[in-house]
């Protein structure tokens, strides 16, 4: 059947709005998209090949049988409980193929390049699903795919920018406040979008639901006062399909989260200090960072929060879209659903906080510390909640261009022309893009860096039967490069360290591996990775490290050391190596290996 010239125009439109996505996110990837060598997007951190790891070891999982909440390709001899990291199993299972095929570093660049132009799809769907002006749809599209909380996270975290779940799990929580005929359906579709989301982030998961439940209450509570009859009819429904998703969740997440709580080697009590390095500040919303292209006020004192915590970086909206939002907001103040949002957002902000603030030097405890004291928030980087406040933010342009647009269109639409009042909405669409596009403006492409695999030789030249491996660089949140080695070669081999939240001597979290006997071994070598910064204790100066490695290969069951010759230190770590178990033996491709006895 063929399509009417209106709704023709309308796929075409969505096409090329999808298409001018994809292109930004080339744009932003460009560099490790045209080079011939495997790239990664750089961070100063670990979590770019944190992330290859997790796709590499999901990968591995499927294609072994091996369970994949457990593993012991790292942090020997303990293992790591995966249930309580970020590993995204969701992505690793459908980019598994391309791992497979690829590799585990080709899959993550992908998936990076996916993310924020999938995300900003899915949001304009959402929006266009609701009957939003297909320019203010593609306009909240754009803010939600690639706001300075995505463009910040798309160098680092690539589960918390893949987030095209959120605006469907949204959208079918209105679904069902409206008497759909089919409440049980939408009731499983929503427990089926809550489990995805979980696979992939559940701290974006928790971020979704704390505001949706908060935007659920003030609704209800408006809904209940100004329509009472409604209300109480949408209540029947609405609860069943509640039942019903939470039955479906419950029933697909009681392994994966009894297995955080209660599988082996986990940790147990919150991941992350409560500092003020993971809150958002007042200035963190008008202060531009360097990963902002235009700086037309505050940016030194962006570029020092930057300095401070990269994490800061994500809450930043700058004075143009603030005061934008606050005219569109007053302007059309009267639509419930922009005051619904806007309330969301401040919501949001406020969460980002973190459990305190100062005024006037006196502290001021705020929601967030009482939120954080329930299950699965103490998770939670105050910070992160940025990621709900720009959501709200792309939604309340979306919904103000829109209702501006349908304020000025009146009357019959004359022939040849436009409906008469409209180009006002065009106007107002033309200054909030300008005001977005500049302000927003990321500084990309990102910078990228090449990364070392593993020389055949290499490979062939490993003990057989999963042998223990001493790398150097020592795997630390500073540099993980030996996991992405291991990964890239399909796990022939156990590591020693790791860059993951595991559980110390006392049960507690930290991104290291607890001390093995002798300590000095591991000590030495992430004092010569990495200096000072080290977490490790400092290796004391009557530590004879040679006799040190010889007591430690034996007693750790070592089958091989490994070190890249381009490390920093390399060439001492390499002597001590060498004057401890003799010379390597395989020089090839800027590693050098030593085999053992044991």
């Amino acid at each position: 059947m063929a399509l009417r010239p209106g709704r023709l125009r309308s796929h075409l439109f969505s096409v090329m709005v999808v298409a001018a996505y994809a292109a930004l996110a080339i744009t932003a990837y460009w560099p490790l998209l045209s080079s011939s060598s495997q790239r990664l997007v750089v961070q100063v951190y670990g979590d770019p090949v944190q992330m290859v790891w997790f796709f590499g070891w999901t990968a591995h999982a499927i294609t072994t049988a091996h369970n994949p909440f457990f593993s012991t390709a790292a942090n020997a001899p303990y293992g790591v409980n995966m249930a309580q990291l970020t590993f995204a199993p969701l992505l690793g299972l459908l980019f598994a193929p391309l791992t497979l095929l690829a590799g585990p570093v080709s899959s993550v660049t992908v998936c990076f390049v996916m993310a924020m132009p999938l995300s900003a799809a899915s949001a304009y769907a959402v929006l266009r699903r609701w009957n939003i002006w297909a320019p203010a749809a593609a306009l909240g599209g754009l803010a939600y795919g690639f706001s300075p909380y995505m463009v910040n996270e798309g160098s680092q975290h690539l589960n918390l920018v893949f987030v095209p779940l959120p605006p469907l799990i949204v959208a079918t929580l209105v679904k069902l406040l409206n008497r759909p005929h089919h409440p049980l359906r939408w009731g499983a579709a929503l427990g089926g979008l809550t489990t995805a989301q979980y696979f992939i982030s559940s701290e974006i998961l928790t971020i979704t639901a704390v505001v949706s439940i908060v935007g659920l209450l003030m609704a209800g509570a408006y809904w209940a006062e100004t329509h009472p009859n409604d209300f109480r009819a949408a209540i029947g429904p609405a609860l069943r399909g509640a039942v019903v998703a939470a039955a479906v969740a419950a029933t697909l997440l009681s392994y994966p989260i009894w297995y955080a709580f209660a599988g082996p080697h986990h940790y147990t009590g919150p991941p992350w200090p409560d500092t003020a390095n993971y809150n958002a500040h007042l200035s963190s919303f008008v202060a531009p960072t360097p990963r902002q292209l235009v700086h037309p006020a505050l940016g030194a004192t962006g570029a020092r929060l930057y300095a401070a915590s990269f994490l800061l970086d994500g809450a930043y909206l700058g004075w143009a879209v603030l005061a934008v939002v606050a005219v569109l907001l007053w302007s059309r103040r009267r639509s419930a659903r922009i005051r619904l949002t806007a309330a969301l957002g401040a919501f949001s902000a406020l969460m980002s906080f973190g459990s305190y603030t100062y005024v006037n030097g006196r502290s001021v405890t705020l929601p967030f510390r009482y939120l954080s004291k329930l299950p699965t928030l103490s998770d939670i980087l105050p910070v992160r909640f940025s990621f709900a406040t720009t959501a709200c933010v792309a939604a309340l342009l979306a919904f103000a261009l829109d209702t501006l647009r349908r304020s000025t269109v009146r009357g019959p639409k004359p022939a040849g022309g436009t409906k008469a009042g409209g180009w006002r909405a065009n106007v107002a669409l033309a200054v909030v893009c300008l005001v977005v596009g500049v302000t927003w403006l990321p500084a990309w492409p990102f910078p990228s860096q090449s990364v070392e695999t593993l020389p055949l030789a290499v490979t062939r030249a490993l003990p057989a039967g999963n042998p223990l491996v001493l790398a150097y660089p020592y795997p630390l949140t500073a540099d993980d490069m030996a996991m992405l080695w291991q990964a890239e070669a399909d796990f022939p081999f156990r590591l020693f360290g790791v860059y993951a939240m595991v559980p110390q001597l006392d049960g507690r979290p930290a991104a290291q591996s607890p001390l093995l006997y002798p300590p000095a071994v591991q000590e030495y070598l992430a004092a010569e990775e990495v200096g000072s910064i080290s977490y490790y204790p400092a290796v004391s100066p009557l530590v004879n490290e040679v006799a040190q490695t010889r007591d430690f290969v034996v007693r750790q069951h070592v089958g091989a050391v490994l070190v890249s010759l381009s490390a920093p230190n390399a060439t001492t770590v390499a002597r001590t190596f060498s004057a401890a178990l003799g010379p390597p033996k395989l020089t090839s491709g800027g590693f050098e290996l030593w085999v053992t006895a044991h």
